[in-house]
This record gives structure tokens, C-alpha cells and sequence, in this order.
């Protein structure tokens, strides 16, 4: 049996698409939002442990997935891609986002690329992202010139029709069309 080796390195080509219907009969998305200076996402499955016991001793062991919190950094987040990420309102022609307190964030599909090796990139999609916080720290600037990174935290969640959570492809570095889309799923 071969060695079969993988190392990821770095992000990008992230996009985001509203998701227009996510129930026990059907799921879709609208249309692509191209997302630049992504920097860096997290990703941290939330298991709950169980093991049944029985015969003296450990029978079987499992757990049951409740769900995958992130974090996803930017570089920058334009005024007309903030209320996709915590809800709001954005006004087209001012230019201007106004934020609530009861505002809420929609929910959202994702896909983005990792490379893989000199040739290769790995292709996610995720179909399903709740964004519970986004948070900055603006700081003087001093000598520097650092940007202030725009946090963006939440909840992958199963898609309702199938319970997917995500789906992963290896593809030629030059080809991330498989991006771009995002298929409709029916019972």
C-alpha cells in the first residue's frame, strides 16, 4: 500500500452564496458572491462523546456531530458585504450599512480553495453557514501600516434535505470553477 501524503497551504477564491431554501424538502442558493482578502478560517467540530458499556467491559463508542464553529478573518469587509455576514441593512445608493440590535444574519453557503501541492488545489463547499459575531480592533497607526482584520465567527450546519455538511474536491490549480456553483438539491 502507497503512502498517500497531503499538506495543505494557504486560502483563497472565497465565495459566498444567500441561501434562498434549506428544509426537509429541498435546498438551494442564489447567486455567487465573489469574497476577497480572505486570510485565514477555522473550523472546529462539536461532538458529544458516548460510550455504552456492557460484558464487564467497553462495548461500543461513538459520538454524535452537533455541529462546527469558525472563525473566518478579511482583510477588509466592503460596506455591501457586511449585512451578509451579521445581518443589517445596506443602502446602495448612500453607501451606507446600518447595523441593529436585532438585526440577524442570513444564512449562507460558502466555497473556497486551499492548495494542495504545486499542481492541485482542494475545493470546499460548505452548505450551510449561520455568522453569530463579526468583530475589529481598530488601532492607532503609529509607524505601522497593518490593516484591521475583520473576525467573522458562527456555525457550519447540515444541509436539512440530506444532513451534508461539506463536500471537498482535488482539481488542477488553474480550474476552481467548481466553485462557482452551488446545485440544487429536491427530494
Amino acid at each position: 500500500m502507497s503512502t498517500i501524503k497531503k499538506a495543505l497551504r494557504g486560502l483563497s477564491d472565497l465565495r459566498i452564496f444567500p441561501v434562498v431554501k434549506n428544509d426537509e424538502t429541498g435546498y438551494s442558493v442564489g447567486e455567487k458572491i465573489i469574497v476577497s482578502g480572505v486570510q485565514e478560517l477555522t473550523s472546529q467540530k462539536d461532538v458529544s462523546e458516548w460510550k455504552i458499556y456492557a460484558d464487564d467491559g467497553l462495548y461500543d463508542i461513538g459520538s454524535e456531530w452537533k455541529g462546527s464553529s469558525f472563525t473566518l478573518t478579511l482583510a477588509g469587509l466592503p460596506n455591501e458585504l457586511r449585512s451578509y455576514f451579521e445581518g443589517g441593512t445596506y443602502d446602495e445608493l448612500t453607501d451606507e450599512y446600518t447595523y441593529s440590535s436585532d438585526s440577524e444574519a442570513p444564512e449562507l453557503a460558502l466555497s473556497f480553495s486551499s492548495v494542495s501541492d504545486s499542481s492541485t488545489k482542494e475545493l470546499t463547499k460548505v452548505y450551510s453557514a449561520k455568522c453569530t459575531k463579526v468583530s475589529f480592533e481598530h488601532k492607532t497607526k503609529g509607524e505601522g501600516s497593518s490593516v484591521v482584520p475583520i473576525k467573522i465567527e458562527g456555525y457550519f450546519l447540515p444541509r436539512r434535505i440530506d444532513n451534508a455538511v461539506f463536500t471537498k474536491k482535488d482539481a488542477a490549480n488553474s480550474d476552481v470553477s467548481w466553485l462557482d456553483t452551488i446545485a440544487a438539491v429536491n427530494a
